[in-house]
């Protein structure tokens, strides 16, 4: 996020959205050890979309690229 000149504004609400996602897709003991995200929508949950954001990314470019 620091790379992305995001304001420190907006952190907490990127955090927190983060860990309710993770949150709604782990067991919950209270619904004995069910997932809410299955009992909810009757399907698995999708962690497909589980990436790292707020990291930069530095390519490794070959000495003979201009670019």
């Amino acid at each position: 996020m620091d790379y992305a000149s995001l304001p420190l504004q907006f952190w907490e609400y990127a955090f927190t959205t983060a860990v309710v996602y993770l949150i709604n897709r782990l067991p919950i003991a209270s619904l004995n050890l069910e997932i809410s995200y299955f009992v909810l929508f009757n399907k698995d949950p999708d962690f497909y979309y589980l990436k790292t954001f707020g990291c930069a990314c530095f390519p490794f470019l070959r000495p003979y690229h201009p670019h």
